[in-house]
């Protein structure tokens, strides 16, 4: 989860089930009173744990890393 400057909004990405045993590839956006679903023409693989960060430069999410059934270094 990281915060996106440009939008306004914190941005999660990845998550798991209740189970931990699936890694969802779902995107969500909070403007500070709702959740909303985003469906990027693009996105990461299924993954829990990424790191994520505001690239001020970029104007755009970073995602590093998470668990997608063995640790990543994408």
């Amino acid at each position: 989860m990281a915060y996106d400057a440009a939008t306004q909004a914190v941005v999660l990405i990845g998550g798991n089930g209740t189970n931990e045993t699936q890694e969802f590839t779902d995107t969500w956006s909070w403007n500070g009173a709702t959740w909303t679903q985003l469906f990027p023409a693009s996105s990461p693989s299924a993954r829990t744990s990424p790191a994520m960060t505001y690239d001020p430069v970029l104007r755009a999410v970073v995602l590093f890393g998470g668990y997608a059934g063995a640790w990543e270094n994408l």
